[in-house]
Parts: C-alpha cells; structure tokens; sequence
C-alpha cells in the first residue's frame, strides 16, 4: 500500500494542505486545515465530509476513511453510493517536497476554489496599497 497523500504548500515553505486524488472526478481534492487528519499517509482519513461542486451540477461528496472513498449518494458521478479505494500517488510524476504551491498575498492565501478573477482582484488592491 502506497502513499495516498501529499502535502501542498505556501510560498514560503509551510503546511497549506493535503491533497488526494479523487478517481471518481479524476481530481485531486485539497483538505485544508477546516478539516481533521489521521496522519497516516497510507489510509488517511479525512473528517467531516468533502463537497466538491455544490453549486455547479457536477457534485462530489464523499469521505475518505482508512484509505477509502465512500461517495455519497448526492453525488452526481458514477461512482455515488460506491466505496472505491483511493489511489496512490504516482512516484515518478511526483518529486517531494516540492508539490502544490498555493501563492500568499497581502491578504492571506487564496482560497482552494478562488478563481482568476478572485486573483486579479486581489492583485487590484495591493496595487492601491
């Protein structure tokens, strides 16, 4: 059993994030610090439950327990009501510690589902600083 996780970091070298790949949206999931973890990159465990979508009509919501995706039924992929093994990350696509880079602003960091506009925005009013 390989490692499930990897860790996303700020600019500036510090934890941001734990990202997951999703086999149902094909996605990686980022769990941030708004939930709790196992610790253990082999069958983690992520709570409460992730909601991907929810205002679009492609929707993901599952909870990944001791390594396993258990989609819910609300979920508008294939894979609703499904309990699917979450699988590992690929050792040659991914060269540690080196992953996911989320940028700081004067601001905070951006949030996981900011868009382009947020950024341009964002960039606005440090301008004006």
């Amino acid at each position: 059993m390989g490692v499930k996780t990897l860790e996303s970091l700020f600019a500036d070298g510090t934890h941001y994030a734990w990202c997951v790949r999703c086999p149902a949206c094909e996605q990686t999931h980022v769990f941030d610090k708004r939930w709790t973890f196992n610790g253990d990159h082999a069958r983690p465990t992520f709570a409460p439950s992730m909601l991907v979508g929810a205002s679009s009509k492609n929707i993901c919501h599952s909870f990944l327990t001791a390594g396993v995706w258990k989609y819910l039924p609300d979920c508008t992929h294939a894979m609703a009501g499904q309990q699917v093994p979450c699988p590992d990350w690929d050792p040659l696509a991914v060269t540690a510690p080196v992953p996911l880079i989320i940028p700081l602003t004067l601001d905070g960091p951006l949030s996981p589902d900011a868009d382009a506009e947020d950024l341009r925005e964002r960039r606005r009013r440090q301008r004006r600083r």
